[in-house]
C-alpha cells in the first residue's frame, strides 16, 4: 500500500511537471524532454524485436499514430496556389514580417499556414504553430465564456454588474458614483451599451497614467484599480440606450468569470473552452519582448510612430508595441495570443452546426449571434444573417476572424501594424476574400485531425524528425 501511495504521489507530482513545463517552453519541451525518454523507449522495442524476429516477421512491421503539428508543407496544395500568391504579394506590398492563415470548409481545417519570419532577422520560418498577440479577437473568447457561465446556470446575461447582487462585489471593485452605475448588465458590457464613452476623456485602457495619477498609484495599474476609476467617471448615457465601444467593459467581463467562477480567467477558459475544443496553443500574452512566449513572433509598429512612455513603470519612452501597451491588464478584452489554427477551431466549437461537437449550447450561441440592442452582437463584432465577424488591433498586430457563410471561415493575424490602425482590417479582409476566390475546388482532407505515422523498426528511425515530438 505505501509503495502504491508512493507511485501516485509521483505521478501527480510528474504531471503537474509536465504541465507547467509545456506551458513556459512550448514545443520545445517535447524535444528536450519527451524526446530522448521517447527513443530510449524505441531503442528498447529494438532490442526486443531483435529476440522475437520470427514472432515480427509473421506480424509485420509495427507503427505508431501520433498528432502531428502541423507544417506549411501540409498546406502546400495546387488547390490553393493562387492563393499563395495573392497573401505573398500583399504582405510584401505592406511590409509585414510574418503572418498566420487558416481556411475552414464544411467544419474542415483545408488550410493552416505560416508566411514570412518571426522577426526580420529572418532567421526562423513562420508556421502554422507560431503564436501572435490577436487584440480585441480576445473579446469573442470572453464573450464564450460568459456564455459558457450562462448555460452553465452561474450568472443571467441580465443580472446586474455592481450594487447588493452584483456580480463584482462594492468591497473590491467599488461603488458607482452615479445612480445609473447600477443599472448596469451583463449584457449591456457585452453590447458596449454600458453607458461608458470614450469621446470625455479617451480609453482609459490606453491612458494608465492619467489613470495611475487619478488613483494616486505607480504603474503598472491592475484591472480592480482601473474599475474603481471608471466608476468614479461621468457616465453619459444611460445603460442599453447607446453604443459606445468600451475595452473597460470586456475588463469588467473578465473579471466577472473569475468572480462568478471562483476560478483565474484564464484557467477557467482554459479547461471550459480550449481543452474541449482541442486548442493547445492559445493562452495569455505579456506585454514586454522579453516574456513573450517561445512560440511567440515579434512584433512591429509602422514606419516613423512615435513612442510611448512605460506602461509598466519609469519615465523612458518605449516602442508602443513592447511597453506602450499594458496587455496584461487588457487580459479578456485584448490580451490573448493564438495561431490562425486555434482560432478556426474556436469558430467551429461555436458555430452550432451539427458537424463538429460544440463547446456551446444551440442557446448560447443563438444569445451571442442574434442581434440585440445594440448595431453589435455579443463578443461578435457583426452578425448579419450567416456571416459573422470578429476583428482586432493593436499596435504590432492586426486579426481578424470571418465566418463567410456557414461553408466557409477564414482568419488571418499579421504582426506590423499600418498606419489606418484599426481600417487596416478591411484591406485585409479585402485581399483574403480575392484570395478565396482563387480556390476553384476545396480539398477533401481535414487538417484538425493531422497525424503522423512513425515506424518503430529501428531502420526507420529517420522518420523520427523534431516535428513528430511537437518540436
Amino acid at each position: 500500500m505505501k509503495h502504491f501511495k508512493a507511485v501516485f504521489w509521483i505521478a501527480f507530482w510528474l504531471k503537474g511537471w509536465v504541465r507547467s513545463q509545456r506551458e513556459q517552453q512550448g514545443r520545445a519541451f517535447y524535444l528536450r524532454y519527451i524526446g530522448p525518454f521517447f527513443l530510449l523507449w524505441l531503442l528498447g522495442l529494438s532490442s526486443y524485436r531483435v529476440s522475437q524476429t520470427s514472432s515480427f516477421a509473421q506480424s509485420g512491421p509495427p507503427y505508431l499514430i501520433l498528432p502531428a503539428p502541423l507544417t506549411n508543407e501540409d498546406s502546400a496544395l495546387p488547390e490553393f496556389a493562387h492563393a499563395d500568391s495573392i497573401i505573398t504579394r500583399f504582405l510584401d506590398k505592406w511590409k509585414i514580417p510574418a503572418a498566420s492563415v487558416a481556411v475552414v470548409r464544411d467544419e474542415r481545417l483545408v488550410y493552416a499556414k505560416g508566411f514570412g519570419y518571426t522577426d526580420t532577422a529572418e532567421v526562423v520560418p513562420t508556421d502554422p504553430n507560431h503564436l501572435f498577440r490577436i487584440a480585441s479577437v480576445s473579446k469573442l473568447i470572453t464573450g464564450v465564456a460568459i456564455a459558457h457561465l450562462m448555460q452553465e446556470g452561474k450568472l443571467s446575461l441580465d443580472g446586474h454588474v455592481f450594487g447588493p447582487q452584483g456580480y463584482l462585489p462594492d468591497s473590491i471593485y467599488g461603488r458607482p458614483w452615479q445612480k445609473r452605475g447600477y443599472e448596469i448588465t451583463v449584457r449591456h458590457l457585452l453590447e458596449h451599451t454600458s453607458g461608458f464613452s470614450v469621446r470625455t476623456m479617451g480609453d482609459p485602457a490606453f491612458n494608465l497614467h492619467r489613470v495611475a495619477h487619478d488613483m494616486e498609484t505607480t504603474l503598472p495599474v491592475s484591472r480592480k484599480q482601473l474599475i474603481r476609476w471608471q466608476l468614479n467617471q461621468l457616465i453619459p448615457y444611460k445603460p442599453g440606450t447607446r453604443y459606445s465601444y468600451s475595452n473597460v467593459g470586456y475588463i469588467m467581463l473578465h473579471e466577472i468569470v473569475e468572480q462568478v467562477s471562483g476560478l483565474p480567467y484564464e484557467e477557467y477558459v482554459r479547461d471550459n473552452l480550449l481543452r474541449p475544443a482541442d486548442i493547445r496553443g492559445m493562452r495569455m500574452g505579456h506585454s514586454l519582448r522579453k516574456d513573450r512566449h517561445p512560440d511567440e513572433v515579434m512584433y512591429f509598429d509602422h514606419p516613423g510612430a512615435p513612442k510611448r512612455f512605460s506602461v509598466v513603470g519609469g519615465d523612458s519612452l518605449v516602442p508602443r508595441p513592447y511597453g506602450g501597451t499594458d496587455i496584461q491588464l487588457l487580459g479578456g478584452a485584448g490580451g490573448w495570443i493564438a495561431s490562425a489554427e486555434d482560432l478556426a477551431r474556436l469558430v467551429v466549437a461555436i458555430d452550432g452546426l451539427p458537424g463538429m461537437e460544440d463547446v456551446l449550447s444551440q442557446e448560447a450561441v443563438f444569445e451571442l449571434t442574434k442581434r440585440g440592442g445594440s448595431r453589435y452582437p455579443l463578443g461578435w463584432k457583426g452578425v448579419q444573417g450567416d456571416r459573422w465577424w470578429r476583428t482586432g488591433s493593436l499596435t504590432g498586430t492586426n486579426a481578424m476572424v470571418y465566418r463567410l457563410d456557414e461553408r466557409t471561415t477564414y482568419v488571418i493575424i499579421v504582426n506590423r501594424s499600418q498606419w489606418n490602425g484599426y481600417r487596416f482590417n478591411r484591406t485585409l479582409h479585402g485581399m483574403m476574400r480575392r484570395a478565396l476566390a482563387t480556390v476553384g475546388k476545396w480539398p477533401e482532407h481535414d487538417l484538425f485531425f493531422h497525424q503522423q505515422q512513425i515506424s518503430l523498426e529501428p531502420w526507420h528511425m529517420a522518420s523520427l524528425t523534431p516535428h513528430s515530438f511537437g518540436e
